[in-house]
């Protein structure tokens, strides 16, 4: 067993401000980068790491983080229609405010993917999911990405009436989340995501077109559903760079 640090109180909230705090670089969407994630090395030393500024300067030491997300698609028998859980992203989140996602979140300790990845399902919806039902879809370990977390993503079918899966808010963090909503696929293109996941969604779909009845994908990656996003991000006052990166996406 590791040697045990007690600390304070006051002491654990510096770390947790420290954690906090940006990088001084940011995403391609202009957000901060922030220093999410840092561990202890067996010295009880920040490790693994060095960051640096954007002028150039070394900045602190900070590791990367293991993060989960989860497409879950919802087949509804009823009226043979199909959707994806997302929620929206409340005042209470770093960044992305307003945005819409997947289930995600990070790993705790002595959890594994599968795991952590039905917890942020639970926390941040309400509804249950089995691990074992959870089926492994890719990840992804470039530094250039996702604020340079190692992502695990994941899929997880299920089939009933929406009523059959309420939604809570009473497990999850204050403010976290602004609103949840089974998506229905055709209209995921209408909706500003973060963390890229429209493309995640896009790729599941196109994967699994077989079981969604075909075409799915297509409506999905319509131009018309492309060009109306971009002018509302632009009507908003949205970032120009997400405008941009919306169009080079046009087939």
């Amino acid at each position: 067993m590791g040697k045990k640090i007690y600390i304070s109180e006051n002491t654990f909230r510096d770390l947790v401000k420290l954690i906090r705090e940006d990088t001084g670089r940011v995403d391609k969407y202009g957000n901060p980068i922030r220093r999410y994630g840092q561990g202890w090395g067996a010295d009880n030393s920040l490790m693994n790491r060095q960051g640096y500024n954007q002028d150039g300067t070394k900045g602190p030491w900070f590791s990367r983080s293991v993060a989960v997300a989860t497409a879950v698609i919802l087949h509804d028998t009823g009226g043979d229609n199909w959707y994806v859980l997302a929620n929206k992203r409340g005042t209470g989140t770093p960044d992305y405010q307003g945005y819409w996602n997947l289930p995600c979140g990070y790993l705790d300790y002595n959890e594994e993917a599968e795991q952590a990845a039905a917890r942020e399902i639970k926390e941040e919806t309400g509804i249950n999911i089995n691990p074992s039902e959870l089926k492994y879809f890719g990840h992804s370990t470039s530094p250039n990405e996702n604020r340079q977390n190692v992502v695990f993503f994941f899929v997880a079918f299920i089939e009933g009436e929406e009523a059959e899966y309420p939604f809570s808010t009473k497990d999850m963090e204050e403010n976290e989340v602004a609103g949840i909503q089974w998506v229905p696929l055709q209209e995921c293109g209408k909706k500003m995501w973060a963390f890229d996941h429209d493309e995640l969604i896009q790729k599941v779909l196109a994967k699994y077109a077989h079981k969604l009845n075909g075409g799915v994908e297509d409506r999905f990656n319509s131009g018309a559903d492309v060009i109306q996003k971009v002018i509302d991000v632009l009507e908003t006052g949205g970032d120009t760079e997400y405008a941009i990166e919306l169009l080079k996406r046009l087939k």
